[in-house]
């Protein structure tokens, strides 16, 4: 509702009333009925066999192997994604265009997706307001609880990924490891059905900074997904911060893969091979209003946090590139990122992904 009134209010201040107000949601069954008709004239066909995988055939100006489906086939799976059936959600609609066109945005582009992944999950909503019980009293409801919540039902389905703050990040020599190499791993150790993703080890990874200053020399700890290391020597800067910290320039590791994970200090990082090195921006949210309640007496004006939106540079590890804008995903020891900004193969783009509140403070 803020940006619907904001334009508005800007189309009044050049002095523009519009006649009539209309939203998409009202299109619905339009929309709906258009598709069918581009299926049966021929130009659009259901598509699974790039969701998920990269559109690695759109990049490389190949057509879709399923496009030349017929159009009964394709009827019957635009069915299938109206239901939200397990088999649904497998497909999309896609407009039979130019699968070679130069312009990226012609190639068969995806027009219609069965997509059940709501910011807050519906089952989390409802669970938390049965929770509250019947009753006639004004209640003030913790925004908090309700995340908790929300938690529970995505945590489940959130695939693990690695994203290292750029600033300051730290890079390191690992000893014991000659050339770079990849490993098959879960995308989520507790959700097999999630599938795998690549993890690659390289003689030269990436801490960051907070991680660096954490550790002591000689000390044993765990770099996650790949076994243990000593941090045989640490680098620092010869001057201070501005904080006063010898900010760490280096750390030695020494592989000890057999050594027991279960008594030490779990690290993240990122190889630095350059395919491996993906931008993102992490966004995070502060509430709008610093109260919780406002009484009548209170000026809204006074109350109103003047930064609400905070970016973070990190690098992402190479599987985010195969994720759909609405993918809800776990960057291992920072918490529940939904990806806003899908990934773009031009020099510069960014990947954005915006914050999941877990309830914490």
């Amino acid at each position: 509702m803020e940006f619907q009134d904001a334009i508005l209010e800007d189309l009044k201040m050049m002095a523009i009333i519009p006649e009539k107000t209309s939203y998409s949601g009202d299109y619905f069954q339009e929309i709906y009925e258009c598709a069918i008709q581009l299926i049966k004239g021929g130009k659009a066909f259901a598509d699974d066999s790039e969701l998920g995988k990269g559109d690695e055939d759109r990049k490389n100006r190949l057509p879709s192997k399923r496009r030349n489906l017929s159009i009964e086939e394709t009827l019957e799976r635009f069915a299938d994604m109206k239901t939200g059936s397990e088999e649904g959600q497998r497909w999309c609609l896609r407009a039979r265009i130019a699968y070679d066109s130069p312009n990226g945005t012609l190639r068969d582009p995806v027009i219609y997706r069965c997509n059940l992944i709501p910011g807050m999950t519906v089952p989390a909503l409802r669970e938390f307001i049965l929770k509250q019980g019947p009753s006639r009293n004004i209640l003030n409801l913790e925004w908090g609880a309700l995340w908790a919540l929300n938690k529970k039902y995505i945590d489940p389905e959130a695939a693990r990924h690695t994203a290292i703050v750029q600033d300051d990040a730290v890079s390191c020599h690992v000893i014991g490891i000659d050339n770079s190499s990849v490993a098959i791993k879960p995308k989520y150790i507790k959700n097999l059905d999630l599938g795998t993703k690549k993890v690659v080890y390289d003689k030269t990874i990436l801490l960051e900074q907070v991680d660096a200053q954490s550790l002591v020399e000689n000390e044993e700890i765990t770099l996650m997904n790949w076994g243990n290391a000593y941090a045989r020597r640490i680098s620092r800067a010869d001057q201070p911060d501005e904080t006063g910290e010898h900010k760490v320039t280096g750390i030695e590791f020494e592989l000890h893969l057999e050594g027991d994970v279960k008594k030490t200090k779990k690290i993240s990082w990122l190889a630095t091979v350059s395919s491996n090195l993906i931008p993102v921006d992490l966004v995070s949210f502060d509430y709008l209003i610093t109260k919780d309640k406002l009484e009548k007496e209170d000026r809204l004006e006074d109350f109103l946090e003047p930064d609400t939106e905070f970016r973070t540079r990190a690098f992402a590890d190479c599987n985010v590139r195969d994720l759909s804008r609405g993918a809800i995903i776990q960057f291992e020891r920072k918490g529940y990122y939904k990806l806003d900004v899908e990934y773009k193969s031009e020099e510069g783009s960014r990947m954005v992904f915006f914050d999941v509140p877990s309830g914490k403070a």
